[in-house]
């Protein structure tokens, strides 16, 4: 009976350390998405503010959007990416990706850094 509550109390520590790791882990993910103002520039950081994303060039043909993209931000590169390809996962603070829908050749998600 001692032994069974010994690994009672160690379970509940273990399922409390994973509560707190995806609590952590949530909080970090909202951080880096509300990373830029609802105008698509830095909140803090740079002086002036950098564009890190671009709302208004969903449904803009890729090549539009690429240099739109470099003529605000020429420190980056820009990728292009089919929607629903495989991407990593990193966050870099050099690269947009463009997402294209592959029928109608068309951005369909704002483009944005990481």
């Amino acid at each position: 009976c001692l032994v069974a509550t010994q690994i009672h109390r160690q379970m509940k520590t273990v399922i409390a350390l994973i509560v707190l790791c995806v609590a952590f882990a949530h909080a970090v993910n909202l951080r880096d998405e509300h990373r830029s103002s609802s105008d698509g520039f830095e909140l803090h950081g740079s002086n002036p503010p950098k564009l890190v994303s671009w709302p208004h060039l969903v449904g803009s043909s890729p090549s539009e959007a690429e240099s739109s993209i470099l003529h605000d931000r020429p420190d980056v590169k820009v990728q292009i990416v089919q929607e629903g390809s495989m991407v990593t996962a990193d966050y870099r603070q050099d690269r947009v990706r463009v997402y294209v829908d592959k029928e109608r050749k068309k951005v369909v998600r704002a483009p944005k850094v990481g």
